[in-house]
Parts: C-alpha cells; sequence; structure tokens
C-alpha cells in the first residue's frame, strides 16, 4: 500500500477501535460505512485492507464476516482473531491554524502566560512557522496575546491524551503500558522513582493517597490508581475485556489471583533482589518467598498447559495482569525451565502487534 492508503488504514481502524471501545457504535458503523465508500471508488485493493475491514466488521455482522473470512483464505474464525491495532505514528496529524487578531487567541490553550513566553523563545520564531503540541485537555479561553504575534498564525496539534505516572521496571506499572499499547491509546508517561520517595510528595499524593503507582490521569482532576482497576477501565468495550457473564468473571477471577497469590510472592521476591540489592536483612524474607511463588507458577502452568491463553483461549488483560511479573520472575530467582507451557505462552504474548518491552526507555 502507497503512503496515503496506509495512513487511511490506520486512522480507520483507531476511529472505529476507540468508538467501539466507548460504546459509540453507531459512529463506529458510520465510520466503517465511510470507508467501505472509500475502499469501494479505488480499482484495486491491498489484501492487508480487505483483511482489516472484515476483521473491523466482525462484532456488527457475524455471520457475513465469517463468510468473507473463509472466502479470503484465512484460518477459523474470524472471531478468534485480534482486532486490527492501529499504528499511531501512521497517522496523519490533526492540525488546528490559529489566526491571532485583536491581540485575543479563542481557541484551546492552556490558562498560562508560560505558553506564549516558551513561544517567544524558540529561535526565529518571527520568521518561521512552527507547530506545537497540546492536549485535548487544555480549556478554552480568551487570552491576551503578545506583541510580537499579533498578526501571526499558530498551527496546533491536539489530541487525547492519558497520563501515567509510574516507573516501567514495574510490574504493575508495565501493565499498564502494555494494555495501552495493545489498544493503540495515545498517552504520556511521566516517571516516578519510588526509591527517591517520589510517591510520598504533596503532588503525589495529591493523585493518590496510598502513595503508590501507577496512577492514571484522564481529565482534569480525574485520577484512577491500582493496576488491574485501571486496566479494567481501559480495556472496557475491546477486545481484551469480555463484556460480560463468565467470560468476565474468569478475567476477574485471574486478576485476583495475580494479586493475592502470585504478587505477593514473585514481586516482592524480585522488589527484594533487583532494587534493593537482597540486604542481608531481609534475605530470610527473600527466600520465604520461593514456595509461594512457585506454588502460584504452578497453577498457571496447569492452566496454560489446556489453553493458549488464561480466558476463552484468547488473549485478554487477564494475561497482561500475569504476565507483567512472570516474565521477570527469574529476576526474584524463579527459575522457569520447569514450567513449559508458561514459557510458550510468554513467547506468544511477545508475538502479539504492538508489544513493548519492559524497560525505562520504553516509557
Amino acid at each position: 500500500m502507497d503512503v496515503e492508503a496506509q495512513q487511511r488504514l490506520h486512522q480507520i481502524i483507531h476511529k472505529v477501535s476507540t468508538d467501539t471501545q466507548a460504546l459509540k457504535y453507531n459512529t463506529a458503523i458510520a465510520a466503517l460505512m465511510g470507508h467501505l465508500n472509500h475502499l469501494e471508488a479505488w480499482k484495486t485493493l491491498a489484501r492487508e485492507e480487505v483483511r482489516a475491514l472484515v476483521l473491523m466488521l466482525a462484532p456488527f455482522v457475524p455471520h457475513i464476516t465469517e463468510e468473507l473470512w473463509c472466502r479470503l483464505g484465512e484460518p477459523y474464525s474470524v472471531h478468534q482473531q485480534l482486532f486490527p491495532q492501529a499504528d499511531l505514528g501512521q497517522m496523519p496529524s490533526e492540525q488546528v491554524t490559529i489566526a491571532f487578531e485583536d491581540c485575543l487567541a479563542k481557541s484551546r490553550f492552556p490558562r498560562s502566560s508560560r505558553f506564549f513566553s516558551k513561544l517567544l523563545k524558540i529561535p526565529n520564531f518571527c520568521s518561521s512557522s512552527i507547530c506545537v503540541v497540546i492536549s485535548e485537555q487544555a480549556i478554552k479561553s480568551c487570552l491576551p496575546v503578545p506583541h510580537l504575534l499579533q498578526g501571526r498564525c499558530l498551527t496546533i496539534r491536539r489530541f487525547p491524551m492519558y497520563r501515567v505516572y509510574g516507573d516501567m521496571l514495574s510490574g504493575n506499572c508495565y501493565k499498564v503500558k502494555l494494555v495501552l499499547q495493545w489498544l493503540g491509546i495515545e498517552h504520556e508517561w511521566i516517571p516516578v522513582d519510588i526509591l527517591a520517595n517520589e510517591t510520598h510528595t504533596e503532588t503525589f499524593l495529591s493523585m493518590n493517597t496510598n502513595g503508590k503507582i501507577p496512577v492514571l490521569e484522564f481529565g482534569k482532576g480525574q485520577y484512577l490508581w491500582e493496576s488491574n482497576a485501571i486496566l479494567n477501565f481501559l480495556a472496557e468495550g475491546s477486545p481484551f475485556l469480555p463484556a460480560s457473564g463468565l467470560p468476565r468473571a474468569r478475567v476477574l477471577q485471574w486478576q485476583f489471583f495475580e494479586q493475592y497469590s502470585h504478587e505477593p510472592y514473585i514481586a516482592v521476591a524480585r522488589y527484594i533482589n533487583k532494587y534493593l540489592g537482597l540486604p542481608a536483612d531481609r534475605v530470610d524474607e527473600y527466600y520465604s518467598k520461593q514456595v509461594g511463588g512457585h506454588k502460584a507458577l504452578a497453577v498457571m502452568e496447569q492452566q496454560l498447559s489446556q489453553s493458549p491463553y488464561f480466558v476463552e483461549n484468547l488473549p485478554t488483560i487477564a494475561d497482561i495482569s500475569l504476565f507483567a511479573y512472570t516474565h521477570v520472575a527469574h529476576e526474584g530467582g524463579f527459575d522457569l525451565k520447569q514450567y513449559p507451557s508458561i514459557q510458550q505462552w510468554i513467547s506468544r504474548i511477545k508475538s502479539l502487534p504492538n508489544y513493548v518491552e519492559m524497560a525505562r526507555e520504553n516509557g
């Protein structure tokens, strides 16, 4: 596909997946109808475009898409495939040009004089065009405009923004990063150093009175904490969280298992060894975690010997919850060689689209 077709494809994937996640089915279907009309105007289509269209239509017309999927020669069934993932880097940027007139800027700007002072510090600003990135959280207002900006135009790129406060080497924070990647959701990562007590500052405690990471910020003054709660919030309406009934309860079952029977052993042993350097006063505690950790791994091994993932043979946020600390369990002294099904599962997770490694540079 050419660049324009790639941009169009990823834009519609992002639109449909975002609207479906928000339960805006009418607008998702309308977007698909518009996309189909656009495709009909082209004489030839890439197989990737047709395949993605069938996958996006599957939740709305299950029987027809099953037949189309079969005619494409794809493996059974269309409903066992992952929903297409948007590559945000392939999408065209939304840009809005703002004219400064009568010494006022009437648009979406932060209510802060520092915004304009930063613009004036940019080299050659008065003789060159400029693109500034702000989030949708910026509020509508009328601001005085410095003399140098009067009569000029400014191009603004706008994008919806989640902010995540966390440490990429923390399994609980990594869960949030992974689900955001799977869903193709734009976000800003704010590093937090727990060893420097940054979770106990007045600013941080105003976001989470429990003083722990991760914290998800969405909207003005709205915060959500506890990793599995964040996963459920973000994955709502997506293929990674069953809509209701027993499948959804199974996801919660494994998430509760992770918090009560897995994390207290594997994550704590890893913290003592990796973060603290296995200090002498915590050696006994470190070794005491091994029995409980291996018990949790044995439970996982039994389940994964019977199915590729934990719920309904498809990846869900239950897999994210358990993957985060399991795939680095060796850092807590747990040898995974005796758990072949877990090792195969780890490889499957890493091969999924938009996978990202647990590394600080990926924050």
